[in-house]
């Protein structure tokens, strides 16, 4: 990115349960560029916690919305929307 001049404006994750330390490996980039991040918390139990505890400790203006991808069932496919205003 640095090389090129490139920004992030969105970052969407879903890794299969993943998601924790794909965030963990991207925080740098979301200090910089404060994307929007799409990400999946459904994978793991305690994702539903410590995925916006730590994406508001890396950016606490984020807005955070939880969303549900399948109305049929609604813990599974649910995501995490991160913004600023």
């Amino acid at each position: 990115m640095e090389e090129n001049g490139l920004e992030v404006g969105l970052i969407k994750l879903d890794v299969e349960g993943y998601e924790l330390e794909a965030l963990i490996g991207t925080k740098e980039t979301i200090k910089k560029f404060k994307p929007v991040i799409v990400i999946s918390v459904y994978h793991r139990g305690q994702d539903l916690f410590e995925v916006p505890k730590l994406v508001k400790n890396l950016v606490p203006e984020y807005k955070l919305r939880f969303l549900n991808l399948n109305a049929e069932s609604p813990f599974s496919e649910r995501v995490l929307l991160t913004y600023i205003r």
